[in-house]
């Protein structure tokens, strides 16, 4: 029922949703962090999907704890095992409550996410809140910067996610012509591969190097600082500033520059 504007204003709407990151994503659809080649994307991954496992701040945004699947098409078992281990060894973070049953890993082999095998993605999907894809080009096909499938993919993965009740966050490898150049956030709306995915996300975040102007640091070393903007954020109140971010290769952290830890 409609309400009078004075009886609207005074109402209090804080408490209505419950999201799973705040401002980011509460009861549907997906999330995407897009960015180059190198950056660091999965390990960003692999801590998120144990900070909703265990119930820590993604970041500076509350999270709920969760249960969560992590499939990866790239990349080997031992890999993704000495990843989570290093992880979970250095402590803090709501280490201490990694239990049974919050989190699974699996190095799945790629299939093409359609109308003929939605079936099987539900099934593998089922047990889980969220479900994490790295990358989800392994789920499209080879054609995935093409438009048409790839909006023929976001319908089929949307609609099946919604009808399990299912959240996700997919990892989405994206090129620019020119190397030297870096990627705005505004690109995400226009790039190949990666627009279409975007465009029916809930919100979309774009990595990307950090500008070293003045800094003195070696250039093995400079993909080690990345910036992350959150170019959209559907459920957001306001904007969200961009985060500097530090990787440390010792023990797969991720670290907010300016931040004591």
């Amino acid at each position: 029922m409609a309400q009078d504007l004075v009886d609207f204003l005074k109402a209090d709407f804080s408490q209505k949703k419950e999201y799973v990151i705040d401002q980011l994503i509460s009861s549907d659809g997906y999330g995407i962090f897009a960015g180059r080649t190198g950056l660091g994307k999965t390990n960003l991954l692999l801590n998120i999907s144990v900070w909703l496992s265990t119930g820590f701040m993604f970041f500076f945004h509350p999270v709920k704890r969760i249960k969560v699947g992590f499939f990866a098409f790239e990349g080997s078992e031992a890999n993704l095992q000495d990843r989570y281990r290093k992880i979970i060894q250095r402590g803090g973070e709501n280490m201490d409550k990694l239990e049974r049953g919050w989190c699974h890993v699996e190095r799945i082999q790629p299939f093409i996410l359609d109308s003929k095998s939605v079936a099987k993605f539900q099934t593998l999907i089922e047990p889980y809140d969220l479900v994490m894809f790295d990358p989800v080009k392994w789920l499209v096909g080879r054609n995935y910067t093409n438009p048409d499938r790839a909006a023929e993919f976001t319908s089929v993965f949307t609609s099946a996610l919604h009808q399990s009740g299912k959240l996700s966050i997919i990892s989405q490898q994206i090129r620019k012509r020119d190397n030297r150049s870096k990627c705005e956030p505004g690109d995400l709306f226009e790039m190949k591969g990666a627009a279409d995915y975007v465009e029916d996300a809930t919100f979309a975040c774009l990595l990307e190097r950090t500008e070293m102007r003045g800094k003195h640091v070696p250039a093995r070393e400079k993909d080690r600082y990345v910036t992350l903007y959150i170019p959209k954020h559907r459920e957001a109140v306001e904007d969200l500033d961009p985060l500097d971010l530090k990787y440390n290769y010792s023990n797969c952290k991720i670290e907010v520059m300016g931040v004591a830890p």
